[in-house]
């Protein structure tokens, strides 16, 4: 004849309902908001560069000494980004691959900007200098990727700019 407690359950499982549970099944949830909060706080010390991608008509490649190879690029954009594209900025050129291999990067300087006022965009003016193999890959290019180094942001804001523009858009 089997033993039943009280409740009508079984000496072990009484004896397994009574026990404390360990403190990770107690505090478990705590211990996973708490690894949440933590990486959420890394996230707003690990810096982020605001890019904006466009493209480089190349327009001028100037000779010379292996020392002195430079080339320059027009980048049109949209008029709106003329109050963030500033001359003595960072262009970073992203050279076409080479046989399947990673893409050749390339910093050079937007030197000036052109506005056109009849259209709705402006121009800025890239130099590079280059290296004797570069300036090969460049002269098979008459159009390249180039991204503009315009700030600093955290990853925090990066992963959560959606929400916040949408939080943002709904108090107005």
């Amino acid at each position: 004849m089997k033993q039943e407690t009280e409740h009508g359950y079984s000496p072990e499982v009484a004896g397994i309902l009574t026990r404390k549970p360990r403190w990770i099944v107690r505090n478990g949830t705590l211990l996973a908001v708490l690894v949440f909060v933590a990486g959420l706080l890394i996230t707003t010390r690990i810096p982020c560069p605001e890019v904006l991608n466009c493209e480089m008509d190349v327009v001028n490649q100037s000779g010379g000494t292996v020392a002195n190879h430079s080339v320059e690029g027009i980048i049109r954009l949209p008029a709106g980004y003329a109050s963030i594209v500033k001359p003595g900025m960072t262009a970073r050129v992203i050279l076409p691959e080479e046989k399947g291999g990673d893409p050749e990067k390339i910093n050079g300087k937007i030197t000036c900007l052109f506005t056109n006022s009849s259209t709705n965009f402006f121009s800025a003016k890239v130099v590079l200098r280059l290296n004797d193999g570069q300036e090969k890959t460049m002269m098979r290019s008459t159009r390249v990727n180039v991204q503009i180094i315009v700030g600093k942001t955290s990853l925090f804001h990066e992963i959560f700019r959606p929400i916040l523009s949408l939080l943002s858009r709904d108090k107005m």
